[in-house]
């Protein structure tokens, strides 16, 4: 009952956004307490799936897509540049070609450009990633491991490192 009252308010939360403020803000070092540490680790998992499939049995939420973005530290010489990732997106085969994948997009982007980010990279298709204004030239002076045709960055805000973007 206790995972269904939480999941209940999380969701209430979400769609409320003031989640969204609340995991924007930062925390201190020990400002957790080490009991709630060690419970949220023990029944994270399992009020997660609850979570979810209160979602999809009682409430009849359907999710048919989902973006995630991930902080990386972006080098150049001695400076650093934190950075975002968009990796993974995907969408359901049966809602593919309906925008969904843009739309998920397009909302993280705008997300992301309120909450001030300045970078964010991506590896996938050139083709559909440009529409949403990534460029392999930018991505150019990040150092990376993975295919140049493929690794495309997108700048949000003016970079504070010479040479990044």
């Amino acid at each position: 009952l206790v995972f269904v009252v939480t999941s209940v308010s999380f969701l209430r939360e979400r769609s409320q956004g003031t989640l969204e403020r609340l995991m924007a803000s930062p925390l201190r070092r020990g400002g957790s307490v080490p009991g709630y540490r060690l419970g949220s680790g023990l029944v994270g998992p399992v009020q997660g799936r609850l979570g979810v499939f209160f979602a999809l049995t009682v409430l009849r939420i359907h999710i048919v897509g989902h973006v995630l973005f991930s902080r990386i530290l972006l080098e150049s010489g001695e400076d650093t540049l934190a950075a975002v990732a968009l990796a993974p997106m995907a969408v359901l085969p049966t809602h593919k070609r309906g925008g969904v994948g843009g739309r998920l997009i397009r909302h993280g982007i705008d997300w992301l450009r309120r909450r001030g980010e300045k970078v964010v990279t991506v590896l996938g298709h050139l083709d559909y990633y440009t529409r949403f204004g990534f460029s392999r030239d930018r991505a150019l002076a990040i150092a990376s491991p993975f295919p140049a045709d493929a690794f495309m960055a997108l700048a949000l805000r003016a970079a504070d490192i010479p040479g990044i973007l």
